[in-house]
């Protein structure tokens, strides 16, 4: 149901320490105990880093990461979605949609600008829900490398797998 590297331009492989299931107790460290409340079954998540940022496929973007949460109800994942600790962080702007049409319920892209082992990092997230799941997709690049479309493009393609995924 995640994002895969298919997916994704020629050149990005995944970082295999940084994906694979994404347990309730992963959940929790980064969430907090409410997990338990909204009712979430499971999750898996993936990092796929570029070969060569400098002259790759996408130069400037640096990696893609994703994942998707399984919850029992609707309800339980709209729950997570909107809590404060999965929407956009205190760092974080919300991005406008600009005449984007929701691809799911819920979406939110948010974008924040960081300094990462002294060199200045632009990251866009999307999050949403689709059903009882929800799904994000982050892109870590180069300040001015790529725009929200790119995250937008990945989690478009992320939902696909997931809808799938939910009706098998």
């Amino acid at each position: 149901m995640v994002l895969r590297a298919s997916d994704l331009p020629p050149g990005f492989v995944a970082v295999r320490d940084k994906t694979g299931p994404y347990t309730n107790s992963d959940a929790i460290r980064d969430k907090g105990p409410k997990i338990r409340q909204w009712g979430r079954i499971t999750g898996f998540r993936a990092v796929y880093r570029q070969r060569d940022v400098a002259n790759g496929s996408l130069p400037g973007v640096v990696l893609f990461a994703a994942d998707v949460s399984v919850y029992r109800t609707i309800r339980g994942a709209h729950a997570s979605l909107v809590d404060p600790r999965s929407g956009c962080k205190q760092d974080e702007v919300v991005v406008p949609l600009e005449g984007h049409r929701p691809f799911a319920s819920d979406t939110l892209i948010c974008t924040a600008s960081e300094l990462v082992s002294g060199a200045r990092v632009r990251i866009f997230r999307v999050r949403w829900r689709s059903g009882r799941a929800t799904g994000s997709v982050a892109v870590v690049m180069a300040e001015g490398a790529a725009t929200a479309q790119t995250a937008w493009a990945a989690a478009v393609e992320q939902n696909r797998h997931m809808t799938a995924g939910l009706r098998s």
